[in-house]
């Protein structure tokens, strides 16, 4: 029953996951670590502003590498797969 209900969701995401393919394979499209790094520090700098502490730049940064490996690289991985979805949501 669980995977009946969830099946739907799968579908959808496996069509997604071959356009997004199919657009970075033609386009030559990439998504940088440099790319990866800036969304961290948008990330990161929108987080500390919600929370009260409005942080210049060169204070923010240093915190981005850590965020980034954090829970065995996840927080990579999601930034990563966003900006994908990203470029290709652009693209169509």
């Amino acid at each position: 029953e669980q995977r009946e209900k969830e099946f739907p969701k799968f579908i959808e995401s496996v069509k997604w996951r071959v356009i997004s393919d199919a657009f970075f394979k033609e386009s030559d499209e990439k998504v940088t670590d440099d790319e990866v790094k800036q969304a961290a520090f948008a990330e990161l700098r929108r987080t500390f502003q919600n929370i009260g502490y409005m942080l210049p730049d060169e204070q923010i940064m240093p915190f981005v590498d850590n965020y980034l490996k954090m829970e065995d690289g996840k927080n990579y991985t999601n930034l990563v797969n966003r900006l994908y979805q990203e470029k290709t949501f652009a693209y169509i």
